[in-house]
């Protein structure tokens, strides 16, 4: 008998309820441990999905997990969003493309090129906006977002200078979104609210928690409804800009804490990562937004 059911003797009455959901947890991280190598290794996706790079075969490799999809191809404008790289299936519903540097060592897909998937569903063709992506920008032309290959030459990024602050023992946040944080009515920068730290340091606040950082379908979401949860907010800046506030604000002692709520996943499917592989149930439900 586990201790639980001798500190609780009320829960022994459903005793049998409660080992069948501990025997299905175990089961399941034995899968993870067999298969991923244990929970926290399949906890960091971001290591194994998106662009991901091999230097010393030259070659990056694009893989996204699209358990119900009939085809998939990699579309964006480094070849011109046709159909000429396939991706290939893989198991547990993951599909990869390796993506070899060209003979002049150039990139395949290069730094900054706009990219989506075009993928074939049991209910049709569809086109989606990778849920990896390091960056999500709006294509004014057709007025939707597209996935941004965010993988800066060493000369261009952004090197953290300073330490992340010890941990404070009691915390005194200052939150704000950072679009709406400046004094005119327009959306404002990761880099414009470096003016403020100052003036949030001498309040005597130790801690910054920042919203909408996360890419979001619209500001009248306040930064919920989130597209893609790996992709800083385009509207306020790029990756290395982000950086460059965070770093700062750990100069002035500051603890930063992002605002990040994974049930608030946008239902959108142009732009979100809603029905990505067409259907109802691969990142979001059925019934979904929560509440419906």
């Amino acid at each position: 008998m586990l201790p639980v059911f001798k500190d609780d003797p009320h829960l022994c009455s459903h005793e049998s309820r409660v080992m069948h959901r501990i025997n299905a947890f175990r089961g399941w991280k034995e899968e993870f441990r067999r298969n991923e190598g244990g929970i926290d290794q399949f906890a960091e996706g971001y290591n194994t999905f998106g662009f991901q790079r091999h230097e010393l075969e030259h070659k990056w490799t694009f893989t996204e997990w699209l358990p119900e999809a009939r085809k998939a191809f990699l579309i964006g404008d480094f070849n011109n969003w046709e159909n000429t790289h396939p991706l290939q299936p893989g198991e547990f519903g993951r599909w990869s493309i390796d993506l070899p540097d060209k003979k002049d060592g150039k990139w395949a897909v290069p730094h900054r090129s706009q990219f989506r998937l075009r993928i074939q569903t049991e209910c049709g063709t569809v086109e989606r906006v990778p849920a990896w992506t390091k960056l999500a920008r709006q294509n004014l032309d057709v007025n939707v977002l597209n996935g941004v290959m965010w993988e800066p030459p060493p000369s261009a990024r952004y090197r953290m200078r300073h330490a992340r602050p010890h941990r404070p023992e009691n915390l005194k946040i200052y939150e704000a979104h950072l679009g709406i944080a400046g004094r005119e009515e327009r959306t404002h920068s990761y880099l414009e609210f470096k003016e403020i730290l100052p003036r949030i340091k001498r309040l005597g606040y130790n801690a910054l928690q920042i919203m909408a950082v996360a890419e979001h379908a619209s500001h009248s979401s306040f930064g919920y409804e989130v597209t893609n949860f790996f992709a800083p907010c385009s509207r306020f800046g790029t990756p290395e800009e982000l950086k460059e506030l965070v770093d700062t604000a750990h100069a002035y002692g500051l603890t930063v804490l992002m605002d990040l709520a994974h049930s608030h996943c946008s239902s959108n499917q142009i732009d979100g990562i809603a029905a990505m592989d067409g259907t109802d149930n691969c990142y979001t439900r059925e019934s979904w937004p929560p509440g419906s």
